[in-house]
């Protein structure tokens, strides 16, 4: 027990990762900026030319995929256990997912030759909110999961 009377060691894994943040390399920066950014990069890519069909739909997208990696920027810098990444992960995808269905999706199916495009693609075009919610909930097990583990505790 510290002098202060605190007693690290009944801290949960959660609580000894925030207390010691650790730099990203270049490197993981731009995998995580890169990664999270991808799924917009393959729908501009994938619905050109009338990718300004779906500027504001894009534009909301970006705005919650920079909001999620700069948050996992911050879980990264964080902490080392893969089970926070994963869930953290799992967590940032539904999450786009349930975006997607909400707002993407109404309107590509306003735009037919963009959809046809995206299906002669072989990309999923129709995806319901509940598979994203799933998603979302399943990161919350495995970071619920880590949270309440405590050292030297499966």
């Amino acid at each position: 027990m510290a002098a202060n009377g605190y007693d690290a060691s009944v801290d949960t894994p959660i609580e000894q990762a925030i207390a010691t943040p650790r730099p990203l390399t270049r490197g993981q920066r731009v995998g995580i900026w890169v990664g999270f950014h991808g799924w917009l990069i393959g729908f501009v890519l994938a619905t050109m030319p009338d990718t300004g069909s779906f500027l504001g739909p894009l534009l909301g997208g970006w705005a919650l995929t920079v909001v999620l990696a700069l948050g996992f920027e911050a879980v990264a810098r964080h902490t080392h256990e893969t089970a926070v990444h994963l869930g953290s992960v799992a967590i940032a995808m539904g999450l786009v997912l349930v975006y997607y269905s909400l707002a993407v999706e109404p309107a590509l199916q306003g735009h037919p030759p963009a959809l046809q495009r995206l299906e002669d693609l072989g990309s999923v075009t129709h995806l319901p909110a509940w598979v994203g919610a799933a998603v979302v909930a399943i990161g919350s097990i495995v970071l619920l999961r880590f949270a309440i583990r405590r050292p030297g505790h499966a």
